[in-house]
Order: C-alpha cells, then sequence, then structure tokens
C-alpha cells in the first residue's frame, strides 16, 4: 500500500495533537473490502502509519453494529453508498467521523446523525478554504478566520440551513462576501494602481493596514467616545499597532526615494513620479513630521507588502487638491485608489477606492480573484477639498463599519454563511429530532477524493477532529479551569494554590514548588501580559489601577480575586501586591513585546503607595 509523506511542519502537528501512545482501535468503513476507492488508501495509511492507531476496513454493507461497538472510533468515507451504513451506529456509544453527507442531516429514527438542517454534497461548490468561526474550539486547532484546507478545489460536503440545537458549527464555506487576499508575491500600491492609473492629487497621511478589526464606542449620534478607532482618529496609528500589516506615515520626510513602514514588518514604499514628502501640510493632531504630497503622476510602490484574509481595517488620511477636483472631491470626480495591490503573483483585495462608478469611499469585498457587487462603503458623497479628512473602514468578518472624521458613518451587516464546513456534537448533545447524541459525532469537509489535498492547516484540523473525539486533545497549559482560554478563573485558582498550597498541576514554572514564580511564569509567559494587569487585557495602566481600588479592599483582611488587587498569591490586596507589580515592570509600556525589555525605575510605585494610603487613612 503506498504511504503519503508529510512536510516537517504537518508532523509537528501532529505530535501536537497526538501521541502514537495512546494508540486506538478505528473501525473505517468505505466502499469496497479494502481500501482501495477514492482516497481511502491515504486516509487508513494516515491513521494506521501517522497516527499509529489500529485501523480496521470495511466495507460498509459488510460492517456490523457490534463491530462499531468493539471500536473507539467509527471512520465513516463518503466513497460508501450511505444505505449501507444507515441506522447501524446512531445508538452506538463510540465516537464517529464523518464525510458521506447523505447521513448528515434527517432524523435518528430514519438511521441519519441528524446533525442539520439538510446537507450537501459540495460538488456543486467546490473550493479550497473554510472559516472558521469558533477558534476557541478543540477541533478550530488554534486556527483562525479564513484557511486554506486544500490545494486544489474539492467537494467540501457540509450541513445546510442550520444546525441542531445541541451541534456546534466550527467551520462555515467561505461565501462571496468574505475577505480573500493573496499571501505572497504581491504589493500595496498607495494613491494610485500597480501601472499608475486613477490617481489621486493633493495630500495623504497615515496610511495604515491592519490584519484584525478595531473596536470602538460611539454615542446616539454615531460620534466616537472610545475604542481602537477613537484612538487611531485622535491621537494616531501608533497606539494600536497590534496586528498592522503595513504603516506609512511619511515622516521621514528627509528620504525622498521611500517611504518607511513603520509597522515593524519593514514594507517600504518606493516613491517615483510627481510625489515628495512634505514637511507642513500634515493631518491635523496625528500627522507628525510629514505627509505624501501627489500630484497625480505619483507611483507609491511596497512591493513586498502582503496582506492575508480575514478581518482587516484601512485607515488614512487625505487632502484633496481644489484645483484638480474644485470646490469638492465627490463622486462626480475621477476613480482614486487610496489603496491597491495587484500584480507580482496574485490579486491583492479589496481595493479602497473613492468615486469607483459613481460610488463613494468603500471597499468591495471579493471572493479573490473579483469583486461582489456590494460595497462595504460611506454614505458621504463629497469631500470639502483642501481641508484634512480622515476614512476608516474595519472588517470584523461579519461587520463592516466605515468612520469619516470622527463618526461612524455606515455599516454593512453582511448575513453569515449557513453553509456549514465541520459541525460536532458532543455526548448528550440535542440533535434536530430532539434526540440525544450518544457520543461525540466530527462531520469534515472532504469528499471521496479530497484527503490527497489536504494542506497542513487541512490535516491539522482532520487530526485535530480525531484528536477531540478520542478525547486526547492536550489541554492548554495553565487553563486550570478547563474552557479553552486563560482568563482571570485560571489566574485566582493558581492565586488560591499559591496561598493554601496546591498540586503540582499548578506548577506552571517547572520548579517543584507551588508559588510565586508560577503566578510570574502564567502571567509572563502564558498570558504574555503584566504583572498588575488586573483586567488582563493585555496592557498595565491606569485602569487597572481604577479597578482595583474600586473594590475598596486594600489593606482589608477579607479575599481578593486577581482583578480585586491580589497579584502575589497572598488572597490579599495590599502593599505587597504593588512591590509584585513594581518588580515585573509594565506599567504604562503598552502590550508585552516578544522580548521584553528591562523596564527602567519609575516613580509610579511611590505615587500608588501614596495614594494607597491615604485611602486606607480615610477609611480609619
Amino acid at each position: 500500500m503506498k504511504l503519503r509523506t508529510f512536510p516537517m511542519f504537518t508532523l509537528l502537528c501532529l505530535a501536537t495533537f497526538v501521541s502514537p501512545i495512546h494508540a486506538a482501535k478505528v473501525l473505517m468503513l468505505g466502499n469496497d473490502p479494502d481500501p482501495t476507492f477514492g482516497d481511502d488508501a491515504l486516509v487508513y495509511d494516515h491513521l494506521a502509519v501517522d497516527l499509529g492507531h489500529d485501523v480496521t476496513y470495511l466495507a460498509g454493507g459488510d460492517a456490523t453494529t457490534a463491530d462499531g461497538e468493539e471500536a473507539d472510533l467509527i471512520v465513516i468515507s463518503s466513497t460508501l453508498g450511505s444505505g449501507t451504513v444507515r441506522g447501524k451506529f446512531t445508538g452506538v456509544n463510540v465516537p464517529i467521523l464523518n464525510w458521506e453527507e447523505a447521513i448528515m442531516d434527517g432524523d435518528t429514527a430514519g438511521g441519519n446523525l441528524a446533525m442539520g438542517a439538510g446537507a450537501e454534497n459540495g460538488t456543486a461548490n467546490t473550493g479550497t478554504d473554510v472559516r472558521i468561526i469558533n477558534p476557541n474550539h478543540p477541533l478550530a486547532a488554534g486556527l483562525s478566520g479564513v484557511v486554506q484546507i486544500a490545494t486544489d478545489p474539492i467537494p467540501r460536503p457540509h450541513i445546510t440551513g442550520s444546525v441542531a440545537p445541541g451541534v456546534t458549527a466550527v467551520a462555515t464555506l467561505p461565501g462571496a462576501t468574505d475577505v480573500v487576499l493573496g499571501d505572497s508575491g504581491v504589493g500595496v500600491h498607495l494613491g494610485t494602481t500597480q501601472t499608475g492609473t486613477n490617481p489621486f492629487v493633493g495630500y495623504m497621511d497615515e496610511m495604515a493596514i491592519w490584519e484584525r478589526s478595531l473596536t470602538f464606542q460611539v454615542d446616539a449620534n454615531n460620534k466616537l467616545t472610545g475604542g481602537e478607532v477613537f484612538d487611531v482618529y485622535n491621537t494616531g496609528v501608533s497606539t494600536h499597532a497590534n496586528g498592522l500589516a503595513g504603516y506609512w506615515s511619511f515622516n521621514d520626510v528627509d528620504d525622498a526615494d521611500f517611504a518607511a513602514d513603520s509597522s515593524g514588518n519593514a514594507y517600504d514604499a518606493l516613491i517615483t513620479g510627481g510625489a515628495a514628502k512634505n514637511p507642513t501640510e500634515v493631518a491635523p493632531g496625528v500627522g507628525g513630521a510629514g505627509s505624501l504630497e501627489v500630484d497625480g503622476t505619483q507611483m507609491v510602490d511596497a512591493v513586498d507588502a502582503v496582506r492575508v484574509g480575514g478581518e482587516l481595517t484601512y485607515s488614512f488620511w487625505f487632502n484633496a487638491d481644489s484645483g484638480t477636483y474644485g470646490p469638492e472631491f465627490d463622486t462626480s470626480d475621477p476613480r482614486v485608489d487610496f489603496f491597491y495591490g495587484n500584480g507580482n503573483g496574485g490579486p491583492v483585495r479589496p481595493h479602497l477606492s473613492a468615486n469607483r462608478n459613481g460610488r463613494p469611499v468603500g471597499i468591495y469585498l471579493t471572493d479573490g480573484a473579483t469583486d461582489i457587487a456590494q460595497p462595504i462603503e460611506a454614505t458621504t458623497t463629497a469631500f470639502t477639498s483642501d481641508e484634512w479628512h480622515h476614512v476608516l473602514i474595519t472588517w470584523d468578518g461579519a461587520i463592516g463599519s466605515v468612520f469619516v472624521d470622527g463618526e461612524l458613518n455606515n455599516q454593512e451587516d453582511f448575513s453569515a454563511s449557513t453553509l456549514f464546513a465541520i459541525t460536532a456534537v458532543d455526548a448528550g448533545g440535542i440533535l434536530t429530532d430532539g434526540t440525544s447524541a450518544p457520543a461525540r459525532i466530527v462531520n469534515f469537509p472532504i469528499q471521496d477524493v479530497g484527503f490527497a489535498s489536504l494542506t497542513d492547516d487541512g490535516l491539522t484540523l482532520f487530526d485535530a477532529a480525531i484528536a477531540w473525539l478520542l478525547d486526547t486533545t492536550p489541554t492548554l497549559e495553565g487553563d486550570f479551569d478547563g474552557d479553552g482560554v486563560l482568563s482571570e478563573a485560571d489566574i485566582n485558582l493558581l492565586n488560591i494554590a499559591v496561598a493554601q498550597g496546591g498540586a503540582l498541576t499548578f506548577d506552571v514554572s517547572g520548579d517543584g514548588v507551588v508559588d510565586i514564580n508560577d503566578i510570574n511564569t502564567w502571567v509572563v509567559d502564558l498570558k504574555k501580559t503584566w504583572v498588575g494587569d488586573a483586567n488582563l487585557d493585555g496592557e498595565f495602566n491606569s485602569g487597572d489601577f481604577v479597578a482595583i481600588f474600586t473594590t475598596g479592599k486594600f489593606e482589608l483582611d477579607v479575599d481578593a480575586s486577581w482583578g480585586e488587587g491580589d497579584w502575589n498569591g497572598d488572597l490579599r490586596f495590599n502593599s505587597g501586591d504593588f512591590v509584585a507589580a513594581f518588580q515585573g515592570g509594565g506599567y504604562e509600556l503598552g502590550l508585552r513585546p516578544a522580548v521584553a525589555a528591562v523596564p527602567e525605575p519609575s516613580t509610579w510605585l511611590l505615587s500608588v503607595l501614596g495614594l494607597s494610603a491615604l485611602a486606607a487613612r480615610r477609611r480609619r
């Protein structure tokens, strides 16, 4: 039997999810007595050779319910006819991995898995991607957003319409409304297309792209009142550098040939033609030392810049030239591309354009090659010339929000996909007919010949399904409550263990004892934040002091949690917690970098201790 080979990255992923020590008895069911149809041979080899399980392969028509009851896992391939297995295993207390769409829906009385309203085999909707919509589930294997699971378009069996009450949808099929951008060999062009067409004339400043959405709060009049968008508008891009794919501030006014990328990704843009840095005309309040002045003949090309599909945010300032556009830059003027990606190997979309086909500034979502009809765009159709204006568009995977000059200008809510590619039910989960699942079941989006095309990520998702079904998914280190995330509940359990003497389960530092070193390891190495970050938002700042002093527990002999000021594991909020935070540094340093610098001593501790003493004195 021909063995499939896998790259080292995939083998590392296998080591992460499955240990050969936990060999399971697997019953694999397909079309023939031996795994000779479709990709069943490759699946068989992967289960038996790569993962080390004891695999028995049978034709669906030859298998019995008793065969399933003797197994630890049942794998149902789409190579078989659904009628050969229908009704045999729906009541068996053994987990099932399935990619035969004809048994995904229906009801258990009819011998089906009853996990959704309908199902399709995917032959009419081939593709290479899925979109992870539940990234915290173990079946997501740490992946998120749009994930390429296959090298070539394959049928992806899926549930349609809705899932049963107890079924979890982990991934959907990406629809035409997904943002899909090339991930190699492409560039981003600022103020024109890659050939210099659709040029803008005037000034551009603070141009930035994030590979994530930004948070925001607005009042009843849609004016920004808080969140990351508020900060970017009022204080600049650098206030939220996390997730930046590219950031061109044009502050390097002495360099006439390049616009430096301040994101840290080194996507410096080459400037040619009629473009020059201007040190005096800058975006108000945030523009720094310069802007880019363009006359319509410019080329500003960040040739190596890439942005992978998924969530995104575009932000920029512009000032339109009245000599070119008249008193207003509006939808009657020629199209302008402020951000444009193309060439050098593939499409980079969405473009951020203005006046495209007579429409306002906005972006068009895409299927990866062509733009679809519905844009995410502003309602504003005209901007006063010779004045600075700010536009920010952020997309969170479902809702596109457009901000113009500090106000929420428009939102587009795209219907979530109802094509569910990876679905799962736990034992006891309610199915469509009201019955309960006897064991875990996972539906996976490959068909007869899909396994051979799986990418590293696709195989990682497949192995995560095996691990979850066999309940061998490793726990997240430091996740003491087992909910799949590192939260305040976990650090509170650790603090109790430190204070009262806990099991070595809490010894995350690995030194054989449970003490404050474990708190520091959990906070710094696992959670990637600072001692003193009371709300665990990744930063240690004045907001954390507000939170802990609001509780009124300072220097009182009452239990305190992490969020109430216990940062050293004695279950009390007192001056010792400030000492622990001082030793860790990090106050007002923002998000913790990958390699932390040694913080300089500061006076904040003395100030806080003074305030805390005053607070204690007033209580008395």
